[in-house]
């Protein structure tokens, strides 16, 4: 795996931290449990910052035809996803040897 784990408090300062350097292992820190505070005031605006007239009015048009588009592209079955076979993977693996382990695998 990359990356790495973080334990923050609530404006973001990070009180305990594991990364791959530091190999397998728990990361702990004591964390005081309160409703958020936002750090800046939220505007009643769309989250993307600036948009002109334009890009405001593409972005309307688009999110007003999108779920009608992929109904469409679903119904007519042009998704290469769809012609997968219906598998499901297991609730449970069991604990095995590693060279015995069961991989989940598209056929």
């Amino acid at each position: 795996m990359i990356g790495a784990t973080q334990l923050c408090d609530r404006d973001g300062t990070m009180l305990a931290r594991l990364g791959p350097e530091d190999g397998e292992g728990h990361a702990a820190a004591e964390v005081e449990l309160r409703p958020p505070q936002p750090l800046d005031p939220i505007r009643d605006r769309f989250w993307i910052p600036g948009m002109s007239f334009v890009t405001h009015a593409a972005w309307r048009s688009l999110y007003r035809t999108e779920p009608w588009t992929f109904r469409a592209c679903h119904a007519g079955g042009n998704f290469p996803w769809q012609n997968l076979p219906d598998t499901d993977l297991p609730d449970e693996i069991p604990a095995a040897a590693p060279a015995r382990a069961p991989v989940a695998t598209a056929r």
